[in-house]
């Protein structure tokens, strides 16, 4: 299964058995970058890194791109537990796939810490969400899950929901995002979607800012 243009590939979590040797190109936020990755995809990954919070950049330990042997079946890119994402040499620069990994990424590393109950929280929002009979044959959004691969288990609605936000935040016409059809139809202000949204704010994925972008409110 793939996503169409931009919306979306499906991004499979999958474990590197071994990293990319480190490229001459680094980051400037001190994120080692490894494999094939040239000076102007070095620069493009840092403007696709500069858009999202501090704490989340720093989550990530390495960002490889990797030729398509290293993937398994369809998959564009995956994220490891230790958060290291690697990327397919295609897919690298596509704003959606990098920001679904970078995801994964902080999704991970608030796993490590003692007293974040993040995950729980969303599951507790997600209800049902991901165990529905009928899942597939939904019309996406729905009931608080942007997407049918988001409809997989929580951390990959975690996934899609911040790559769908920061897709967005980016877009200067607005078009390319569900969020932006949830806003339309006055939809993000319920539950469930206001609810994961909060949760995205609260645990440091979304800026207050631009939370307040998103939903016109503080609160």
């Amino acid at each position: 299964v793939k996503y169409a243009i931009l919306l979306f590939l499906p991004i499979l979590l999958a474990g590197c058995h071994s990293l990319a040797p480190p490229s001459p190109h680094q980051s400037s936020y001190g994120i080692q970058l490894r494999g094939e990755i040239t000076e102007a995809e070095a620069k493009a990954i840092d403007k696709l890194l500069g858009v999202l919070p501090e704490r989340v950049v720093k989550s990530i330990v390495s960002i490889s791109v990797r030729d398509s042997e290293h993937f398994v079946g369809g998959e564009a890119a995956h994220c490891r537990y230790d958060r290291h994402i690697c990327l397919k040499k295609w897919y690298a620069l596509v704003h959606y796939v990098f920001w679904h990994e970078v995801a994964h990424s902080y999704t991970y590393y608030l796993g490590y810490q003692e007293d974040s109950n993040f995950r729980t929280e969303w599951r507790k929002i997600a209800g049902d969400a991901y165990s529905r009979p009928d899942k597939n044959s939904l019309k996406y959004p729905y009931n608080g899950v942007l997407t049918r691969y988001g409809s997989t288990n929580h951390d990959e609605d975690i996934a899609e929901w911040f790559a769908d936000v920061y897709t967005f935040l980016t877009d200067p016409w607005g078009i390319w995002s569900n969020i932006s059809y949830l806003k339309n139809f006055g939809e993000l202000y319920k539950e469930p979607y206001a609810g994961k949204l909060k949760l995205l704010r609260d645990y440091g994925f979304v800026s207050k800012e631009n939370y307040e972008k998103l939903t016109g409110s503080t609160k």
